[in-house]
């Protein structure tokens, strides 16, 4: 039998049970948006249909022209819809684009940790270079924010 995770039974959609969520609302969404940054001339970011190339043009434009230009389109449109988005964050974007999560702060939108930059790769990384990684990380977005982040996305 292959391992399991043990954390929930499979059960079958026909024999579940009713959920409903606080206030009683049937369905919960989750909205969120990654501001990004990784050195440039350094490979970073991920294409997510084809192998991720040095120099990818995609993740270009989420470091340039999505700080720059999309993230505040996208403000104007959650502030339009009063939608609550939860924003993945590199550490390194406050010295980069320090404006845009003001204004992610400011709308009181949660702050999820993702690491200093799209241009590293955790996975890579010797544990120990990693839980030092996570505390500078953390140590950033709490100094930024006031507050401790609660969550992360590796």
């Amino acid at each position: 039998m292959l391992p399991s995770h043990d954390r929930y039974r499979c059960v079958p959609f026909p024999q579940r049970p009713d959920f409903r969520w606080p206030g009683d609302r049937r369905l919960a969404v989750y909205l969120a948006v990654n501001i990004e940054h990784f050195p440039y001339g350094e490979p970073g970011g991920i294409d997510l249909d084809r192998p991720t190339l040095p120099w990818s043009q995609r993740s270009w434009l989420w470091r340039d022209y999505g700080n720059r230009i999309g993230g505040w389109k996208l403000l104007d449109l959650f502030d339009e819809c009063q939608l609550p988005v939860g924003v993945i964050v590199n550490s390194a974007n406050y010295a980069h684009n320090p404006e845009l999560l003001a204004a992610h702060r400011q709308r009181g939108d949660e702050i999820i940790a993702h690491g200093r930059s799209n241009g590293e790769r955790q996975i890579e990384m010797a544990e120990a270079q990693e839980q030092q990684m996570i505390q500078e990380v953390t140590a950033t977005l709490t100094q930024q924010n006031g507050i401790r982040p609660e969550g992360w996305l590796s």
